[in-house]
């Protein structure tokens, strides 16, 4: 199955369901409906001099590896294009609680991470939901797919169902009715909004999830991994303690508040 999560993230509309006019409780789904563009985002491929210098690597040169991570860059270059991102990247954060998160955390917090997946007819005026699915992702590990026989469904499990979406959305070959289609049906549009549900849903719900009443910083238990991306940007950039919390940076730092930035020089 992580083969096929790098495909996943192409053409995807990932909504958080919050809202700071709502003090009691989450913004329902024929809420949320009313603000989401409803048109699915176009994948771009990449420029024709990135292709023919092969910037992301050559997939048919001898030691071409992506498996750490697997996200379409081979692991040598993708080391050198970050090494270079945080050599001439412009040091300019949110002032926030705490640098930076690794929303990967999330998955820690329960037993579960589902992935929401709502089905509306927008053929109807207001929207008609027609389905509402859920897909763990904390339920694909060590459950791959398995092959149906000729003419037998695929079974309903999490990664069946994952596989299918990213067959209906497939850039090369998108199995959707959208995209193959032009005209559609007068009484039938079907339009599938995806996303993760994180917690909180106003301001005040947010302050207490994501600020340590303490210490006013982010709660231990979403500070970022040492490992990825995301955990060499901390060390880099001196975020992280040795123990793997996060630190404020001690110099060259100015505070500009009410613009909600914060400038590292």
């Amino acid at each position: 199955m992580t083969r096929h999560l790098r495909l996943f993230g192409l053409s995807m509309c990932f909504l958080l369901l919050s809202s700071p006019g709502l003090e009691a409780q989450e913004m329902s789904k024929a809420e949320y409906y009313r603000y989401v563009p409803l048109n699915y985002t176009r994948p771009i491929r990449q420029a024709q001099a990135s292709d023919a210098l092969h910037l992301f690597g050559d997939r048919n040169a001898p030691g071409y590896s992506d498996v750490a991570p697997t996200d379409g860059i081979d692991d040598t270059r993708g080391e050198i294009l970050h090494a270079l991102a945080l050599r001439f990247a412009p040091y300019l954060v949110l002032n926030t609680t705490n640098l930076p998160m690794d929303w990967k955390k999330f998955w820690d917090q329960g037993g579960s991470w589902p992935l929401y997946v709502d089905t509306w007819n927008t053929a109807r005026e207001g929207g008609e939901l027609l389905r509402e699915e859920q897909i763990d992702f904390l339920a694909l590990d060590g459950r791959p797919c398995r092959t149906p026989s000729r003419g037998s469904p695929r079974q309903d499990t999490d990664d069946c169902r994952l596989l299918s979406l990213i067959e209906e959305f497939d850039p090369e070959d998108p199995q959707s009715d959208r995209f193959q289609k032009a005209a559609v049906d007068p009484l039938l549009d079907e339009f599938k909004v995806i996303y993760w549900n994180f917690p909180g849903f106003d301001e005040k719900s947010w302050k207490a999830e994501y600020q340590d009443p303490v210490t006013k910083m982010l709660p231990r238990k979403y500070e970022s991994r040492k490992s990825g991306p995301i955990g060499r940007a901390c060390r880099d950039m001196n975020w992280c303690s040795s123990t793997g919390s996060s630190t404020r940076p001690t110099t060259g730092r100015t505070t500009t508040r009410g613009t909600g930035n914060t400038s590292i020089s």
